[in-house]
């Protein structure tokens, strides 16, 4: 690796080489982009070199100076190198797709060879297309015993977007070194970062590339803290009803990524309106006002608590919960008049013993009420075994099957008792011989209607006949034994 002079683009000729070897993964062929900006580093006094590679011939590649010059490279063929000789941060563009990267050069030593206070070993870096920028990015910084670097963020927003940067929720630091993008209305910022982990976003939708680096004695680092991977070098089919926001697709195929806000408006000046839009604003939660203090329960500690909410916003789109208890406590007497649910007996639970758990097999949880099994007959062990069999079935768990057993529902949900069975066929045979039995009561009791109505037809004509023959014979009799009599006498009379 050649060793610049510091201060210069010059190279040391006999300056001592290092032997590092730098890799880097290439971006997909689909994520290859047309407008970049260069990177620009703090914590060495040489910038690095932008290399780019062609994916197709003919490729024209344009570079913004400082005074607004442009300066072309063309690329004959695909996947050639070349090198952009300009320093600082710079927009740069092709007529073609291409692949770009940064190389970070290795410390720069002085004209007499003696290292300066710079140190760090060489990096490479991809650069990613602006069009693939996302609106937020979390990382942390490598630690080891044997190397601890000094880390560094590199922002890359639009000067309108750079009050809207919060960085590790706050303010982005007023340390953090801003230039001005030649060529574009951007500007790079670089911050040292404090080791551990760190987030960046925009409090409303924004989009703004992010890289980290480190440097320490032989040894550096640097990465994209993240982009969109999504798809803008391929053919592309227009879904301009599909408006899910933050999808990371390019729906219209503008080659750009969410780039609308659900606002009525042409936010891309395609005559399109919301058509691809972003995630919503991110949020961080607040906290609401404190409650009222209450009595809340709890075994054997007595103190009032009351609570606060984290909904002043609440968080949205990865917002940040609130940070702090959302509880506060008291001492006071609340419960001291409680049984507490480890002094229930066993088959009672809850404060005070008021709830029952006695179909449990064994004692139930005094503070949730749920039990292992149910005792045979009752179901729900996480509610206590409150519940009896459902029809039809019986035993531990209410896996017997009444149906099975019995043909009909059982007597009780325990055993599965079965109700006493019938026979049919004696039925029948009752039925059947009591169907003559009632015919011939019937036939009797008409029998003796009919008798009944027949001596009441002819009984009284008949009896009044016979009174009155009765009658005249009587009267015969006393006729003929009176002149019997007569008779008599006279015959007596005369033989008297």
């Amino acid at each position: 690796m050649l060793v610049r002079e510091c201060g210069t683009f010059a190279f040391i000729p006999e300056a001592t080489r290092t032997g590092d070897v730098l890799a880097e993964m290439i971006m997909p062929l689909e994520t290859f982009g047309k407008e970049f900006i260069s990177i620009y580093t703090i914590g060495r006094e040489s910038q690095g070199d932008v290399e780019v590679y062609s994916s197709e011939p003919d490729t024209v590649v344009t570079s913004i100076s400082p005074s607004g010059r442009q300066v072309e490279s063309r690329i004959q063929e695909s996947w050639t190198r070349k090198t952009l000789f300009m320093a600082g941060a710079y927009y740069f563009y092709s007529t073609k797709p291409i692949y770009a990267m940064y190389y970070m050069d290795t410390a720069c030593q002085t004209s007499d060879r003696q290292r300066t206070l710079e140190v760090g070993d060489p990096a490479m870096c991809n650069i990613i297309p602006i069009n693939l920028f996302y609106d937020g990015y979390v990382w942390s910084t490598p630690f080891s015993d044997r190397v601890a670097p000094v880390n560094y963020v590199c922002l890359i927003v639009k000067t309108r977007d750079k009050e809207h940067l919060r960085m590790d929720d706050l303010e982005v630091p007023a340390t953090m070194q801003w230039v001005t993008v030649n060529g574009a209305p951007y500007e790079l910022g670089n911050v040292q970062v404090a080791p551990g982990t760190h987030n960046v976003y925009g409090v409303r939708t924004i989009n703004f590339g992010c890289y980290i680096y480190g440097l320490a004695m032989f040894y550096s680092y640097m990465n994209p803290a993240g982009f969109i991977a999504a798809t803008i070098n391929a053919q592309c089919t227009p879904a301009y009803n599909k408006n899910d926001p933050g999808d990371l697709i390019d729906n219209d195929c503008d080659q750009r990524i969410d780039e609308e806000i659900k606002d009525g408006i042409d936010n891309d000046n395609d005559n399109r309106i919301d058509e691809d839009l972003a995630n919503p604003p991110r949020a961080n939660g607040a906290w609401s006002e404190w409650q009222e203090w209450a009595c809340i329960l709890a075994c054997h500690v007595f103190r009032d608590t009351r609570l606060r909410l984290c909904d002043n916003p609440a968080p949205a789109n990865n917002g940040r919960d609130c940070e702090g208890n959302p509880v506060e406590y008291r001492d006071s007497d609340c419960g001291r008049n409680v049984i507490c649910p480890t002094d229930c007996p066993e088959g009672q639970w809850d404060f005070n013993c008021v709830k029952r758990c006695e179909h449990c097999e064994e004692d139930c949880n005094k503070f949730l009420g749920n039990c292992t099994s149910c005792k045979p007959g009752f179901i729900n062990p996480e509610h206590s075994c409150d519940t009896v069999c459902p029809p039809f079935t019986y035993g531990k768990n209410c896996e017997g099957n009444c149906m099975e057993k019995c043909e009909a529902e059982c007597l009780d949900k325990v055993n599965g008792n079965c109700p006493p069975k019938t026979n049919n066929y004696l039925h029948l045979l009752w039925f059947t011989l009591l169907i003559p039995c009632v015919c011939l009561l019937l036939y009797y009791i008409r029998r003796r209607r009919s008798k009944a109505a027949e001596a009441a037809e002819d009984g009284p004509g008949a009896g009044a006949a016979g009174s009155r023959a009765g009658s005249s014979a009587g009267e015969s009799k006393a006729t003929g034994s009176v002149a019997d009599t007569g008779t008599t006498s006279s015959i007596g009379e005369s033989t008297v």
